[in-house]
């Protein structure tokens, strides 16, 4: 006979036990249910948090997902138009220039696209 069966055996067997002795084995297996049902409130006190964590983390990818996704289909550079006044050029020569000439500019239209 192996030791499974051995033990099967003497597991199988009557055993005689008093109300006192059977108090004792309840009150302990009342203990122990009462640890593991703390332990089990632990566990999913920390899975809650797990969760929480998990959603913010999501939150946060899709975020960041999202603003990506945004640049990527965004142009790079928006077309402009811009109006451009260009001084005018600078003569170098002994001729004073008149008021009219210093305030002479020169206006372009450049379209940038």
């Amino acid at each position: 006979m192996t030791n499974t069966r051995r033990e099967r055996a003497i597991a199988l067997c009557p055993v005689e036990i008093t109300n006192q002795q059977l108090m004792e084995i309840l009150s302990t297996v009342r203990a122990n249910m009462s640890t593991i049902k703390g332990q089990i409130g632990n566990v999913e006190q920390t899975l809650t948090n797990m969760n929480g964590r998990i959603n913010i983390l999501a939150t946060t990818s899709i975020n960041i997902i999202s603003a990506i996704d945004s640049l990527v289909r965004a142009p790079l550079a928006a077309p402009v138009r811009a109006k451009l006044t260009l001084a005018a050029p600078v003569v170098i020569s002994n001729h004073e220039p008149t008021r009219k000439e210093s305030n002479a500019v020169y206006v372009s239209n450049i379209h940038l696209a």
